[in-house]
């Protein structure tokens, strides 16, 4: 069996990801940087694009700090891990939770847009063919 899977479950809860994406000077890092970023509903990321209903199922969610914010993955970051720091039972664990998938790009370029959120492709509802090919 494996870990159940509630998407609704994420929303408003605080993530970690990392990445040796482009830099705010769009260039691609050679450290590992990593931001922390909130996990949104579905209605919050369609309300700020309507590109959103084009990405989002219910297979992937959407995170990231809203329009203000200038600190989300970026071209060269996709693959990377999102996670969520849990207590089990007084043990903290970090469980990756999401796999950078989208971020929408900039008008008239194919450079990402940090300022807009990003769609991550959900791990859970994956666990079982994920243990059957390890």
């Amino acid at each position: 069996m494996g870990p159940g899977y509630n998407k609704q479950s994420l929303i408003d809860l605080y993530a970690n990801v990392v990445g040796f994406g482009l830099t705010e000077n769009g260039t691609l890092s050679n450290v590992l940087k990593h931001t922390t970023v909130k996990i949104q509903s579905d209605a919050t990321c369609l309300l700020s694009d309507t590109v959103y209903q084009k990405l989002l199922n219910e297979f992937n969610f959407c995170a990231g700090n809203g329009p203000n914010s200038n600190a989300n993955p970026c071209n060269g970051d996709s693959g990377g891990g999102l996670v969520i720091e849990y207590d089990f039972g007084g043990s903290k664990h970090w469980v990756i939770q999401g796999i950078t998938s989208v971020a929408k790009s900039r008008p008239s370029t194919n450079q990402c847009d940090p300022t807009q959120y990003v769609v991550y492709t959900a791990v859970t509802p994956y666990y079982q063919w994920i243990m059957g090919h390890l």
